[in-house]
């Protein structure tokens, strides 16, 4: 005769029951630390993409008869205010270079291509932190790169401006400038040229000023009057004292 022992078989669906129940909560703790890791891994790496890898177009450009495309794109993002990655591209060759500008966007304003004809150009990028860089495209039949950096005299880029604060006009002071990488970085032998008009204008008329002594460090003070500006260029001494090594006055009038 068969005997059901009744409290033995409920304590083994007690037991079968606990035992669920912690599979269950170890899977779930399983499967949230699984999510939780694999969202933080779809961040970063997503964060990678975005700052170190991500082509962000920034000007396409035609050679004049449409044979030829250059592309500039900037790659990733720049870290805090450090400088941005810029990568040129034709067909399947690509050249990588960086631009400094504070850290702000880019956009089309940054990039200038200027065809030579169709099979080449000069591609000058502009940064509020550095000089123009000019890099040179050309189609070759060999092995050589179709884009090599070009040290050149790029003529009168401003290089500090101001307004009147109070009146209507603003001024210019360029400087003979080289391409970014250049020996030197401006022709200290070229007078400085002092550019002038009203406020909202693209100035046209200028003053030359052979300053003495020009170099790269100096500093410009400004007096601004009803009809004129009085211009100091500063200097410093060996041991850090500034003072006034010429001046200019530029009338409006």
């Amino acid at each position: 005769m068969y005997i059901i022992d009744i409290d033995k078989d409920l304590e083994q669906e007690k037991n079968l029951t606990k035992t669920r129940v912690k599979v269950g909560c170890l899977s779930f703790l399983i499967g949230s630390v699984a999510l939780f890791f694999g969202l933080v891994l779809y961040v970063i790496g997503t964060f990678h993409y975005e700052v170190n890898h991500k082509e962000t177009p920034l000007l396409v450009s035609e050679s004049p008869k449409k044979i030829n495309t250059v592309e500039v794109v900037e790659k990733g993002a720049p870290f805090s205010f450090g400088p941005s990655a810029i990568r040129l591209k034709y067909k399947k060759e690509d050249f990588d270079t960086s631009l400094s500008n504070d850290g702000k966007t880019l956009d089309e304003s940054n990039v200038e291509i200027d065809w030579k004809n169709d099979q080449e150009a000069l591609i000058t990028l502009y940064g509020e932190e550095q000089l123009p860089e000019v890099i040179r495209f050309k189609v070759t039949e060999s092995d050589s790169p179709s884009f090599t950096i070009q040290h050149i005299e790029l003529g009168y880029i401003p290089t500090y401006s101001h307004q009147d604060p109070f009146g209507d006009y603003a001024i210019q002071i360029r400087k003979s400038t080289n391409s970014k990488g250049s020996e030197q970085s401006y022709n200290y032998h070229a007078p400085v040229r002092v550019y002038y008009g009203p406020k909202g204008t693209e100035p046209k008329q200028f003053i030359e000023w052979p300053i003495h002594e020009f170099s790269i460090r100096d500093e410009f003070e400004l007096y601004w009057n009803t009809d004129y500006v009085w211009i100091d260029v500063l200097g410093k001494n060996d041991n850090g004292t500034t003072y006034v090594k010429d001046s200019l006055q530029v009338s409006f009038n």
